[in-house]
């Protein structure tokens, strides 16, 4: 069973700190907003998958 990761994305930049350096292009990273948001059916596909892989394992026990 995999898990859902809601955590934001990290994103590593790395930038000269030589004060002489134009940073252009530097200063207009943008990271898009990602929908998070939990719906519906989602979580009913995930009760049903786990419902199937406890149903499957029922036969080892």
């Amino acid at each position: 069973m995999k898990i859902l990761d809601l955590s934001p994305p990290k994103i590593k930049v790395t930038v000269p700190l030589y004060p002489d350096i134009n940073l252009g292009e530097y200063l207009k990273i943008e990271i898009p907003k990602i929908d998070n948001t939990i719906k519906k059916k989602d979580v009913d596909l995930r009760i049903k998958k786990t419902t199937e892989i406890c149903s499957s394992m029922e036969s080892y026990f």
